[in-house]
């Protein structure tokens, strides 16, 4: 799957307002390792999907936060607010970038 394939995967089903832990779980296991292959619209998505759903996949969340301090001069102003709030809703602090 490619990282669109994978944001696209987890936006649709959080649109949907539909929780599959095992699906979700098996996204983060492979998005983890490839989180430099994503952009910022797929990062944005994917964190959104998981604050949406109310999951709190810390190791994953954490690894998209420290992604995106790699990627922080290609963010833009919307992009970066959409990564705050998702860690807001889900109560979550990451001290380097928040």
């Amino acid at each position: 799957f490619t990282p669109q394939n994978l944001a696209n995967l987890v936006w649709a089903y959080a649109t949907l307002d539909l929780r599959h832990d095992k699906l979700f779980g098996a996204v983060s296991l492979c998005a983890r390792p490839r989180l430099g292959e994503f952009n910022q619209q797929h990062l944005c998505n994917l964190a959104w999907a998981l604050s949406a759903l109310q999951i709190t996949d810390e190791e994953l969340l954490l690894a998209i936060a420290d992604e995106v301090m790699r990627q922080i001069r290609d963010y833009n102003a919307q992009g970066l607010s959409n990564i705050a709030c998702a860690f807001a809703v889900l109560g979550l602090a990451h001290n380097d970038l928040f």
